[in-house]
């Protein structure tokens, strides 16, 4: 909760990826690609609930592994984790993520409503210390919706 807001963050994970198979649970140094997005979710302070939209029935079992083994070891918050089953037709290969936020928000909205939504995707894993923490503040405090980008510089020889 932050000002009176309650604000809750989305994490779509499916898990059939073709072009790179197994890809949500890949390793970047010690924690997986979907690890590290659920740490940051965790980190942040202002983040009430953490949702899951996937169609992989395992997630919910990693999930709490991970709070086990990571979360609770490092002292953070156990916040309550929800899952919503994303149905087959939306975990094609040509699957928008707009898509399923679409399904997530019908399914998660037809019984509870929140005053902010963040949606961090598993597949961009970096995010520096307390991002998370600071676009909320901004956006509660100044903006009705807030994007992250990054500059790169490609480098072809």
């Amino acid at each position: 909760m932050y000002n009176g807001k309650s604000i809750f963050a989305c994490i779509p994970a499916k898990t059939n990826s073709q072009g790179l198979p197994g890809k949500m649970f890949k390793k970047i140094g010690r924690y997986t690609l979907f690890e590290w997005t659920l740490y940051a979710a965790f980190k942040s302070e202002i983040i009430d609930e953490i949702v899951v939209s996937t169609n992989d029935l395992q997630i919910e079992k990693d999930i709490e592994i991970f709070k086990n083994r990571v979360i609770s070891s490092l002292g953070l918050p156990n916040k309550k984790v929800l899952f919503v089953n994303r149905p087959k037709e939306l975990c094609t290969p040509t699957s928008k993520t707009e898509e399923a936020m679409t399904h997530f928000l019908n399914e998660y909205f037809s019984y509870r409503s929140q005053d902010y939504l963040i949606l961090l995707q598993a597949t961009s894993p970096i995010r520096w210390n307390n991002l998370i923490d600071k676009c909320l503040e901004a956006c509660v405090d100044r903006y009705d919706s807030l994007i992250t980008v990054e500059k790169h510089t490609i480098i072809t020889y």
